[in-house]
């Protein structure tokens, strides 16, 4: 854990905020004891969500290459991830982090509320994209998509819901921030070099830091106004 200094809008006024980043380690998943439980039934079948705001991201590299023909080709791969859970904000570098740390969060919520099985429902925005890069990692059990590659929600047999919250807003993360009451955390679009190649093993600046942890804290909280 360390303290992160963040750009905020607050009052119509940027000013900076010491934040609070976690590891995978010192994350007080404890929290998830007080949230919020919500019943919904579709047809016969009754169901269970926390009602509270999750949100993930990642950033990848794209390398790109020519093939033997001359044909320009590349590939993606992760090199930082992060998850808000309310306001509370954890790194990580690799897919065995973010694993660790699901793997973690199921178990409080099986700790806390092991009569209900609850459904965690976890926001990202444009799901389609981060779809690829997790699809492999769990067993899906319901993936409902508008179309090819356009995922809408998908959800695992550990009962992790994905939701897509662009098409919750159908916005840029950039408007969504401009029009959710409650997100004084918004995205920082000019600040982040997007053509600069970055490896897990890449030493991230404060500023691209900063860049990281608003794009999830800043989604929570338009999933609050929302909520």
């Amino acid at each position: 854990m360390y303290d992160l200094s963040v750009p905020i809008i607050h009052n119509g006024k940027e000013q900076n905020v010491i934040e609070k980043v976690y590891n995978v380690n010192d994350f007080p998943y404890d929290i998830i004891k007080d949230f919020k439980v919500i019943y919904k039934s579709k047809g016969k079948r009754k169901y269970r969500y926390f009602n509270e705001s999750i949100a993930f991201d990642i950033e990848t590299t794209t390398i790109k290459k020519l093939n033997e023909k001359g044909e320009p080709f590349g590939y993606g791969f992760m090199y930082q991830w992060q998850i808000c859970v309310k306001d509370k904000v954890v790194f990580g570098r690799t897919w065995e982090e973010f694993l660790q740390f699901i793997n973690i969060l199921l178990e409080k919520r099986d700790l806390y509320f092991k009569d209900l099985n609850v459904i965690i429902p976890i926001y990202v925005h444009n799901l389609s994209y981060e779809f690829q890069f997790i699809k492999d990692f769990f067993i899906w059990v319901n993936v409902f998509c508008k179309q090819k590659h356009k995922v809408i929600y998908a959800r695992t047999n550990k009962n992790i819901e994905f939701r897509c919250s662009y098409f919750l807003s159908n916005m840029s993360f950039l408007k969504m921030c401009e029009n959710s009451l409650k997100c004084i955390h918004y995205k920082l679009a000019d600040m982040y070099d997007y053509k600069k190649l970055r490896t897990p093993k890449t030493e991230l600046t404060d500023i691209e830091k900063a860049y990281c942890y608003n794009d999830v804290r800043g989604l929570c909280e338009c999933i609050d106004s929302y909520l």
